[in-house]
């Protein structure tokens, strides 16, 4: 799809075998008249021993800046889940932000790092 302002794709597709197993995927795409731009891609699956998963990934950038996610989480046949997700942006002043969570046998640890235009660290703001 596309107009004066934007330009867009989307995929998408799936998958089963009849014997308990499945997949599926999509992805898309958006690029602004502007010069900012976005996208997406997801996949998940399914398995007849009960396992599953999914991964992902996203991004989005402009003239204030830009961001971009992946993550992936699992369980296996035995319902053990482990999984992971990695953020990064940057602001139209130059800070940065890097943050990524993970869980691994029911526990949960997330780290985070903030730096200025210059690369060094600073205090990562809290939200609201």
């Amino acid at each position: 799809r596309s107009n004066a302002r934007f330009e867009s794709q989307r995929q998408r597709g799936w998958q089963a075998d009849g014997q308990g197993n499945a997949s599926a995927a999509r992805s898309g795409s958006l690029s602004g008249a502007n010069g900012g731009n976005a996208g997406y891609d997801r996949s998940a699956y399914r398995n007849a021993d009960g396992s599953a998963g999914r991964q992902g990934s996203a991004y989005a950038n402009g003239p204030n800046g830009g961001t971009a996610s992946t993550s992936g989480i699992s369980r296996d046949a035995d319902g053990n889940v482990t999984g992971a997700r990695s953020t990064t942006a940057t602001g139209a002043n130059g800070n940065s932000y890097t943050g990524s969570t993970t869980v691994s046998d029911g526990t949960l640890v997330h780290t985070r790092n903030c730096t200025n235009a210059a690369g060094d660290a600073i205090a990562c703001p809290r939200g609201h």
